[in-house]
């Protein structure tokens, strides 16, 4: 049997169905109405049969399937404040259970809600849901499955700690753990934090304009980085971040046809959209024209954007917070195995995701060296009213690791652009946006219908050797869009074995 050599080629995506939310008692005129200037309302379980959807102070629960519209199913309780976001996770101690992270910006009241889906562990713990009151807005949420940490970011500009162990760990008496303040040293809001694979690190970006990297064994920021100066000053604000894996970023071979072009004939890593049909894919020499072209258009607007600014070295910490996490580490339930596994996990080996409004950055987990920067994801559309622009920024980030791909949205204009990462044998990156899923458009001629949601669903029919995925999506109007994306198979699988939970 002869096997073909991979070679580099673009995922494939069309749209599998499209359908308004089933939730017939709260249906205004026009439809539901989900909150706006929100993070992430949408969450799913990770077999992929529950939908999840927070609406001001509901969670609305449905069943999901892959061609057919989401079906209702109940309600959770409901929460103390306006859901800023919620996640979906599954604890070794606790089971299934959705965090929400809610507030009220004028008043500036939070709380966390940590609902248990599952009804044996609802019982251990006497009720279905906890709820944590802050005292201020709560937005960002990580989860670490492996240790059972929970991390929020709030507006006091701190991020806080919970631990939940149930009486297997500490007999017969629940107990219920949060570090407030854990990690202080951002100077304003953090929209979002994402902990490493064994919760050692956790990353966070702030309106501040910086990200920060925080080492949980120690208790200290171990350095930041701050964005790009240039432009408004809400144009700085960090909005999401993300941890990746070295492992699951694809390695393009010198002899593939468009290694020269995409590593040699340019000096930019900004690369717009590769639309190109097979043809001009094999006719790389047209292929390239096209591309030249473009190319130097980039050249002139990156050299007028000033490059990230880096402090690695930079040490943060306050001392008077390293002994709360050092009880939070230590005295609270991790094992010495989950302790031991937390120090050895080094940022070597893992990629740093980090947006501003339109600016997307990837960095070295290690030393956080700039890689990549593009100052443009989405293709930016100001027309509308004022409040869908003052949503337009990356705030959704998600990452199929077997596709080697990222779903960056932008929330005012409703776009998702679909970002490959690539590397060669030098340690040479690059981001190459291979799609760019369009807007939705309201009754309103001209006014796009902001994301509410995103979300990378693995398909049902996924393999090693033809990996699939959903992206599922939900609109401010209630709209839930659904989109299949697959790899060639001309394209060689990745072993992600390393950085999988």
């Amino acid at each position: 049997m002869n096997w073909r050599k991979p070679s580099y080629a673009p995922v494939q995506v069309s749209l599998c169905y499209q359908s308004p939310l089933p939730i017939d008692n709260h249906e205004i005129a026009g439809g539901v109405r989900l909150e706006a200037y929100r993070m992430n309302l949408l969450a799913m379980n990770k077999k992929g049969d529950q939908l999840f959807v927070a609406c001001g102070e509901h969670i609305f629960l449905f069943e999901y399937s892959e061609r057919q519209r989401p079906v209702f199913q109940k309600e959770l309780s409901i929460a103390p404040d306006t859901i800023n976001m919620i996640k979906y996770a599954e604890l070794a101690t606790t089971g299934p259970i959705l965090v929400a992270a809610c507030g009220n910006p004028v008043v500036e009241t939070g709380a966390a809600v940590i609902y248990f889906l599952d009804v044996a562990t609802a019982s251990l713990v006497g009720q279905e849901r906890v709820v944590f009151n802050m005292s201020c807005s709560v937005w960002g949420i990580s989860v670490c499955e492996r240790n059972g940490l929970i991390a929020l970011s709030s507006n006091d500009h701190c991020i806080s700690m919970i631990r939940i162990c149930l009486e297997n760990e500490w007999g017969s008496q629940n107990r219920f753990f949060i570090v407030p303040s854990a990690c202080r040293g951002h100077q304003h809001n953090i929209p979002s934090i994402d902990f490493s694979t064994n919760g050692r690190f956790i990353a966070s970006v702030s309106i501040d304009e910086t990200l920060r990297v925080w080492d949980l064994s120690t208790g200290q920021s171990i350095g930041f980085s701050e964005g790009c100066r240039v432009g408004r000053e809400e144009d700085k604000w960090g909005w999401s971040v993300k941890w990746l894996s070295l492992d699951s970023v694809k390695i393009l071979e010198k002899d593939d046809p468009l290694y020269s072009y995409i590593f040699e004939t340019t000096n930019t890593t900004f690369i717009q959209p590769l639309l190109y049909n097979e043809e001009e894919h094999l006719s790389s020499e047209a292929f390239r024209r096209r591309r030249r072209r473009q190319s130097l258009q980039n050249d002139e607007q990156l050299q007028s954007i000033p490059q990230i600014l880096l402090h690695s070295d930079s040490l943060l910490t306050d001392e008077s917070e390293q002994g709360a996490l050092s009880l939070l580490l230590q005295e609270i339930g991790l094992s010495s195995q989950q302790i031991q596994a937390m120090k050895e996990e080094s940022r070597n080996d893992k990629l740093l995701v980090f947006t501003q409004k339109n600016f997307l950055h990837l960095l070295r987990g290690g030393d956080l060296h700039q890689l990549v920067f593009l100052p443009q994801v989405s293709p930016l559309n100001y027309s509308g009213s004022l409040m869908r622009r003052g949503m337009f920024r990356l705030n959704f980030v998600d990452y199929a690791p077997e596709l080697s791909l990222l779903a960056v949205g932008n929330q005012g204009i409703g776009t998702v652009s679909l970002c490959r990462l690539v590397r060669n044998r030098s340690g040479e990156f690059r981001i190459i946006i291979e799609d760019v899923i369009p807007q939705q458009t309201a009754a309103v001629e001209d006014e796009q219908v902001p994301l509410a949601g995103l979300y990378f669903k693995k398909g049902n029919c996924y393999s090693k050797f033809c990996p699939y995925y959903q992206l599922v999506l939900v609109h401010l109007n209630g709209l839930v869009q659904v989109y299949e994306i697959e790899r060639r198979t001309e394209t060689n699988p990745l072993d992600i074995s390393s950085c999988l939970l």
